[in-house]
């Protein structure tokens, strides 16, 4: 069955969920610490081969009315390096508002900085599920 890792993309931490898509349930998966593009692209990498991933979504931030902004740029940087390194297909999903609702899910801080993107992860995948319908 067709597997799908969804990865919400950060400075810090990369949030992922899983899904597959047969059953339309979108699961967290983990955090891993984004220590450079080399080592995250290869951890990337093998959590593809190991979890058997066919495809990735990528949560894509986008300012208000649709206006690029810092992290946008940072994200396509992130798709384009993953995309020549992986031969899997990426497409987006757009996270507006995704980590403002993960936020919410979460009365704990301590669990909320904790689980916070992983949580953003889900939610972005969840968005893409819905939209394939």
């Amino acid at each position: 069955m067709p597997k799908i890792l969804a990865i919400d993309y950060g400075e810090k931490r990369i949030g992922l969920a899983t899904a597959i898509m047969e059953l339309k349930v979108a699961l967290p998966f983990g955090i891993i610490e984004n220590k450079g593009i080399k080592k995250l692209i290869a951890d990337i990498s093998e959590i593809c081969r190991k979890e058997e991933v066919s495809q990735i979504v990528v949560g894509f931030p986008m300012g208000l009315g649709g206006a690029k902004t810092r992290q946008t740029e940072k994200t396509e940087k992130f798709i384009a390096a993953l995309k020549e390194k992986i031969g899997i297909p990426i497409e987006t999903q757009s996270e507006i508002f995704t980590s403002r609702h993960a936020h919410g899910i979460f009365k704990d801080a301590g669990v909320r900085k904790k689980r916070i993107d992983e949580s953003a992860a889900v939610l972005i995948l969840t968005d893409y599920i819905e939209r394939q319908r």
